[in-house]
């Protein structure tokens, strides 16, 4: 799962380099891979996708970011330098959500394209189980 995570980053890092797509879309196409991906491999463990996807994605989280827009609301507060570093820190903070939304719909979404090949698995199991 970790090769899995790390495959994400390098497939939306190069889908944003020489593809030519902003950083979200090409975020959420390396997601959309990893939910198709993680459900059919899943499926063959006998495993919930879950238990492969969401430690896939977690060196895609914007933890980092999150920390940093909160840092700068707080920071513009106290020290009072005005509005601009409570203004970056929701831009940050917005970010932070879209790179969110982005995983999750890109997840989602590779998730319910895989679902038509999965059938024949599903079918071997309740075969099996007969």
């Amino acid at each position: 799962t970790a090769a899995m995570g790390a495959g994400g980053l390098l497939v939306a890092d190069l889908l944003h380099a020489t593809g030519g797509i902003g950083s979200m879309t090409a975020l959420g196409l390396a997601c959309a891979a990893m939910g198709f991906v993680g459900r059919l491999v899943a499926l063959r463990m006998g495993a919930p996708a879950l238990v492969l996807v969401i430690p896939a994605i977690s060196p895609l989280l914007p933890g980092l970011r999150i920390f940093r827009g909160m840092y700068e609301l707080v920071s513009g507060s106290v020290v009072g330098h005005g509005e601009a570093l409570a203004t970056t820190g929701v831009t940050t903070l917005l970010g932070a959500s879209a790179t969110a939304l982005a995983i999750v719909t890109g997840l989602v979404f590779g998730d319910v394209v895989a679902a038509p090949f999965d059938r024949r698995i599903v079918r071997r199991r309740r075969a099996r189980r007969r």
